[in-house]
């Protein structure tokens, strides 16, 4: 039994060889027969000739780069206490902010009035005393909503304007009682943060002594090694909701700006909180207004050379400069006023003369 099943075990093997013989056969016939019909390229495409123009098409472009940027900020000495007496009212909060025109604290009852001028102030006025610094009270006045002609000179409309600033804050202040100068504290903004507040309720407070500490301030923000290629224009810096202006050295250190960023609660929550002297974020450089560009085969352009070329049209060649690469095209900007609708694309090898 056992020499009958060894007998037949190569008869089996040999009709499976040829079998796989047989369908690999028929398979690289298929193969044949497949690319011979469904593979072959269809008549309709064999006589086609290849394309000699292209057109050209407009877009808008900013001209983006992504750069890191350095928020410096500096030390800032502490707010002192403009008057002597004690404290029977806080409010200032820690990590909350104190604006020109708030309440900061009370003493002896009447309230202490956070100001802020680009003077600081530095005496009390009387009617028609004339200064820089009258100016800069009614400048301030004026950002506060008050009614006020900034002339330099304490008049009538500029006291009952620093009056009503009292009365806002809870004071019971007649015209006729005298103008408490020594109750308003200077603060370096319009708004400033508080890191912490030095003052409790039944304190006795000194003249000159520190009443609050401050975040360190912002003093400049700088594009790190701004782009040397870059399209000519006013530039901004964008992260999220956050647009900032920026000169075209990258440097920004005007000081409105930088109160309107350090107002910003992308700055406030992203930036402020870090005790680092100088934070360092990456941030898209565009350009404000985008500039019209037209996109252009590769193949199109001619005569390259650092980053100026031609193109042909029809018989005229063109100058162009190339802005960037974009999905297979080239993006360029035309020398003459009126780009053209085509362009050759067998002009490759030629000149620009």
């Amino acid at each position: 039994m056992m020499k009958d099943r060894a007998l037949v075990q190569p008869s089996v093997v040999l009709l499976a060889l040829v079998a796989l013989v047989v369908v690999a056969s028929l398979g690289v016939a298929g193969g044949v027969l497949l690319s011979d019909s469904y593979l072959a390229r269809p008549s309709q495409f064999s006589q086609a000739t290849e394309p000699t123009s292209a057109p050209v098409s407009s877009r808008s472009y900013r001209d983006p780069h992504r750069v890191t940027v350095s928020f410096i900020r500096t030390e800032v000495p502490s707010l002192v206490s403009p008057v002597s007496g004690k404290v029977t009212g806080v409010d200032c909060v820690p990590a909350m902010g104190i604006a020109s025109g708030a309440r900061v604290f009370t003493v002896g009852g009447t309230p202490v009035v956070a100001v802020h001028t680009r003077v600081p102030l530095w005496r009390g006025f009387s009617l028609w005393d004339k200064g820089d610094d009258v100016t800069a009270l009614q400048e301030a006045l004026a950002f506060l909503g008050q009614s006020v002609e900034a002339d330099g000179v304490y008049g009538y409309s500029t006291d009952r304007a620093l009056r009503s600033i009292f009365r806002n804050a809870g004071m019971d202040l007649s015209a006729y009682d005298p103008v408490p100068f020594d109750h308003l504290l200077w603060i370096p903004s319009p708004s400033v943060t508080v890191e912490s507040c030095l003052l409790w309720l039944g304190q006795d407070v000194g003249s000159g002594q520190a009443i609050i500490d401050l975040p360190r301030q912002l003093t400049r923000i700088v594009v790190q090694d701004p782009a040397a290629e870059r399209m000519p224009g006013q530039r901004v810096l964008t992260l999220d909701a956050l647009v900032i202006p920026t000169p075209d050295d990258g440097i920004v250190s005007a000081p409105e700006q930088l109160a309107q960023v350090s107002d910003s609660p992308q700055y406030q929550y992203g930036i402020s909180s870090s005790g680092d002297a100088v934070v360092q974020l990456d941030m898209e450089w565009t350009l404000l207004e985008p500039m019209e560009v037209f996109a252009v085969p590769p193949r199109a352009v001619f005569s390259l050379s650092d980053g100026r070329g031609c193109v042909a049209a029809g018989d005229s060649v063109l100058a162009v400069t190339v802005v960037a690469s974009s999905l297979g095209s080239v993006l360029v900007t035309f020398d003459s006023q009126t780009p053209p609708v085509m362009v050759s694309l067998m002009a490759r090898g030629s000149s620009c003369q």
